[in-house]
């Protein structure tokens, strides 16, 4: 079993972890931090005839690098400099409280409706699958802003189909691009589950064949880790489903009819999270049930060892009493017979063969369980 330092070091799992602010600070507020790790800004600008792409130093910068009349994806990786946040604040007039959310990365997925701008947050595993992040989307005609908090490898499918001029995403506005993350956040929960899935089957595997090389802890993290990814998909897709419910004068009929495809796999994704978890959570009953049939096993066989015994020990207790014939000719008349002690041991052993024989057949002992015998006969 895992030490308790063992334990404590282990990964605490997809959920965030809350990070808790000065009490009775005001809302919106983005304390500067002087050991902010620096942020990385990456701008693609695109339309139907032209791509350009560029990094920026600042909001500022960034702000230049959108090029009127087109789309712009503006990346900031790193979200760890609220002075930086603050630029974009004011250069792309974004609200002071969704800039607080961006900062604190401990948000559960949620969709909010500001006034000329809409704001998506949800958490995208990272590689390997262990932990999540925070990618949040500021929605806009013609901009999306997406910050994540650390470099997210799964959206270069994203760039490349910019790069690519990929029809449908030229002829789409900032809200099919934003479609675009977004379903593409939803597929990089598939391979996640279908390792826990694989997991799953290694463990079942194990069971049946060497329960004793289970960790039990290990099942219990599993269980907690996709109580987690169970939570966090059911909020994704109600998302998903707040955005399509409403009318937002941002999202097109197109990107309405791609939004609900993206609906039916998060629901999907809920569905094979439901799975996982359910058979995770069965793990542990089989295990237990495993481990007592093979206790049962034991007992069976040790059970059997002190019943037969128990007759031998009998006949050794009747010759062993040592009653004078000489007294009575019915006091032990074996004791004067020549072959007394050869016929003793004989019946002991007729005794013990008997009793195999007989358990045998029964399916107590080293066969089949009599029922099943009886139903293939027939």
């Amino acid at each position: 079993m895992p030490s308790r330092s063992a334990r404590s070091a282990r990964t605490h799992g997809p959920a965030p972890r809350r990070r808790h602010g000065k009490p009775g600070t005001s809302p919106g507020t983005l304390a500067p931090r002087p050991d902010a790790n620096p942020s990385q800004i990456e701008v693609l600008s695109y339309c139907p005839q032209d791509v350009s792409e560029g990094k920026a130093t600042d909001a500022a910068s960034a702000r230049a690098l959108a090029l009127p009349g087109h789309v712009s994806l503006v990346v900031v990786t790193g979200v760890e400099d609220h002075a930086l946040l603050d630029g974009f604040g004011e250069q792309f007039g974004l609200h002071r409280l969704a800039l607080e959310d961006v900062a604190h990365t401990h948000q559960r997925p949620k969709f909010d409706e500001y006034e000329d701008q809409d704001f998506v947050v949800l958490r995208v595993p990272d590689e390997g699958g262990q932990t999540t992040q925070q990618i949040c989307l500021f929605i806009a005609p013609g901009l999306v802003l997406c910050f994540l908090e650390r470099p997210l490898p799964g959206l270069d499918a994203v760039r490349d189909r910019i790069r690519q001029k990929r029809p449908r995403l030229m002829a789409g506005g900032s809200d099919y691009l934003a479609y675009a993350i977004i379903d593409l956040v939803v597929d990089l929960y598939f391979p996640v589950i279908d390792a826990y899935e694989k997991r799953i089957d290694d463990i079942e595997d194990t069971i049946f064949a060497n329960p004793r090389r289970v960790e039990v802890p290990v099942i219990h993290e599993m269980k907690r880790d996709l109580a987690a990814w169970q939570r966090i998909s059911w909020q994704m897709r109600d998302v998903i489903l707040r955005m399509l419910g409403e009318e937002i004068p941002t999202l097109s009929q197109t990107t309405r009819l791609h939004l609900r495809d993206c609906l039916d796999h998060a629901r999907q994704l809920v569905d094979l999270n439901e799975a996982a978890r359910d058979r995770a959570t069965g793990l542990l009953d089989l295990y237990l049930s495993v481990m007592s049939n093979r206790m049962n096993e034991i007992m069976r066989v040790l059970t059997v060892i002190a019943t037969i015994f128990m007759p031998l020990a009998f006949i050794a207790g009747v010759y062993g009493m040592n009653f004078d014939t000489g007294k009575s000719r019915f006091n032990m008349p074996e004791l004067g017979w020549a072959l007394g002690y050869p016929f003793a041991l004989g019946l002991m052993a007729a005794t013990a063969a008997g009793l195999l024989l007989y358990f045998r057949r029964q399916g107590w002992f080293g066969g089949e369980d009599r029922p099943d015998r009886e139903r293939k006969d027939r």
